[in-house]
């Protein structure tokens, strides 16, 4: 486009921008609650995305162009609008209702629908600096806004969304209704016929009830005396564990006094066989000094036996 223009290229798109997201959303939401899916280019816009502002800027100054950008319409005000048209595609009988408030829309309040968060943005793109002047001098969409007509048109789109969600549970509470009355007319011979048959059942069911409470009484009494005698025999049984038990804790005294004194007499046992150890060794030891003296005198006479008998030989 950029190419081709002579003098200028206008573009007018939704911007990537998170109130035209959620603006898109309260609009879509308007109609899913009313056809139960998603109205088609919205879901084309939630799954390839808006427009990139500063790519469509960048793309016209590289072709040469001056660009400028202007913003139009409230994006609440679009979504409320917008929502008023689901609602008359749902319920033709309000067009009428509709295309007044788009005449009003048209006359009172394009010229100054502009904002801060705008559902459009323009960018304008031109070859000629007198056209850029020009523009800039006389922007578009900067009459002054009609507040007393844009809160009447919001005010309708509320009041429609409403009426139009009012009327459709209806429908939905009416359709309901019928099936319901349908299925009861149907149904109702078969329940005079299955009345009786239910009133004999009824009778056997309480015949049933009867005995089987008889039955559950007999049950519980039994079970009462078993638990009586139960508790009878575990008392007999607790007060033979005592006795058992204070007789084993005097054999248990026996056996520790018992194992007491016999420790004693095995360590009375242990000091005399010490005592008699160390008198033995004791002894030892004076038998072998005797025995090294007596050698000793054995050697000393030897030697001197031989001295002398060395010397009478001489």
């Amino acid at each position: 486009m950029a190419r081709v223009a002579g003098r200028a290229v206008i573009v007018g798109f939704p911007p990537e921008q998170a109130w035209v997201k959620d603006a898109e959303l309260d609009a879509n939401n308007r109609w899913f609650e009313l056809f139960g899916e998603d109205y088609v280019w919205l879901q084309e816009h939630k799954e390839f995305g808006l427009v990139d502002t500063a790519e469509i800027v960048a793309t016209f100054e590289a072709a040469g162009l001056t660009v400028l950008r202007f913003g139009q319409g409230n994006a609440e005000l679009w979504s409320s609008l917008m929502g008023a048209h689901f609602i008359k595609v749902k319920f033709p009988e309000l067009e009428p209702l509709v295309s007044a408030a788009d005449r009003l829309y048209n006359s009172r309040v394009f010229a100054g629908d502009h904002s801060d968060q705008p559902y459009r943005e323009y960018c304008v793109a031109l070859r000629l600096d007198s056209d850029v002047d020009r523009l800039r001098a006389d922007p578009p969409f900067q009459a002054g806004q009609d507040e007393e007509a844009t809160s009447l048109l919001k005010g309708l789109a509320r009041g429609l969304r409403d009426l139009a969600v009012r009327t459709r549970n209806s429908e939905a509470e009416w359709e309901s209704t019928a099936r319901a009355l349908d299925a009861y007319i149907v149904d109702l011979d078969s329940a005079k016929r299955e009345w009786g048959g239910t009133a004999r059942y009824a009778l056997e069911l309480q015949a049933a009830k009867d005995a089987g409470d008889a039955d559950w009484l007999a049950r519980q009494q039994q079970w009462e005396q078993r638990d009586r005698e139960g508790a009878e025999e575990l008392a007999l049984l607790r007060k033979r564990s005592e006795e058992e038990l204070a007789l084993a804790k005097e054999r248990n005294e026996q056996l520790i006094a018992e194992a007491s004194a016999i420790e004693q007499r095995a360590e009375q046992a242990r000091q005399k066989s010490a005592d008699e150890f160390e008198y033995q060794a004791a002894a030892y030891a004076r038998s072998r000094r005797k025995w090294k003296v007596a050698m000793l005198l054995v050697g000393i006479a030897g030697a001197a036996a031989g001295i002398l008998l060395g010397w009478a030989v001489l």
